[in-house]
């Protein structure tokens, strides 16, 4: 498929259906979009655009590689993360009452 030739609408969701429900929350939350060539970019007012991923990294990685990614952490530390992800417990802030609330893992993705 061509992907230059779509506009970004378009473009956006035919490389979303080709990813898991959670990565797609991933480039939602961090306000992504994408290039012809396949890169998916961030871009902020009195900013220059930032690469962020490429559409084949995201094919291969799951939520917290994204997250990892998207944050500019250690890759080298996702391995770790994700063979002990049950030793840690995450938490939301809620900035309003300053209270830390218990999220389920699967939730962390959910704003």
């Amino acid at each position: 498929m061509n992907y230059s030739k779509l506009n970004q609408d378009e473009r956006d969701k035919a490389l979303k259906s080709q990813l898991s429900d959670q990565v797609v929350k991933v480039l939602e939350r961090y306000r992504l979009t994408s290039t012809p060539d396949l890169k998916w970019i961030s871009i902020k007012e009195n900013s220059h655009e930032h690469i962020i991923f490429t559409q084949k990294f995201l094919l291969g990685t799951d939520a917290i590689g994204a997250l990892f990614r998207a944050n500019y952490l250690c890759f080298a530390k996702v391995a770790y993360f994700r063979e002990n992800i049950h030793k840690y417990e995450s938490l939301k802030s809620d900035i309003l009452t300053k209270r830390n609330c218990s999220v389920a893992i699967d939730k962390l993705c959910d704003t």
